[in-house]
Formats: C-alpha cells, sequence, structure tokens
C-alpha cells in the first residue's frame, strides 16, 4: 500500500471532521512502522522535531496542493 494510500485509510476511520493532528495520531495508530520511519527522518532535521510532527506536516503538505482533494472539504 502506498503512503498516500495509508493516509486515506486513516481518513475513512473518522465520520466526522477532523483536525489534521488528529489524522496523524490516527494514521501512526494504523501504521506505527511509517511512525518509526519518520522517527528516523526526525532525527536529522536541523530543528527539533518528532515523527508525529512529521506526519503531520506531510498530510497538512498533500492537502495544500490538492492531493486530497477529492476526498476532503
Amino acid at each position: 500500500m502506498k503512503i498516500h494510500e495509508k493516509y486515506i485509510e486513516a481518513l475513512k476511520t473518522f465520520a466526522d471532521y477532523v483536525t489534521v493532528s488528529e489524522w496523524a495520531e490516527k494514521f501512526v495508530e494504523m501504521f506505527p512502522e511509517e511512525l518509526e520511519k519518520a522517527n528516523i527522518q526526525a532525527e536529522n532535521q536541523v530543528r527539533d522535531t518528532t515523527g508525529l510532527r512529521e506526519i503531520a506536516a506531510r498530510i497538512s503538505s498533500r492537502i495544500a496542493t490538492g492531493g486530497f482533494s477529492q476526498k476532503i472539504l
């Protein structure tokens, strides 16, 4: 399963509006291996960050570029 498909699978678990933060938390709950990868990548960042923040930022970035335009309001 591709990463964007995993994001959508996590989003599908919600019945109502959700924040990006809540979406990211559900994503890492469903796909803990992705959190492990993001934590490793976060260690290499200049600014202090976490894997969860990195995932939320990636989701937010995809929203901003229209990556989920057919799936979200």
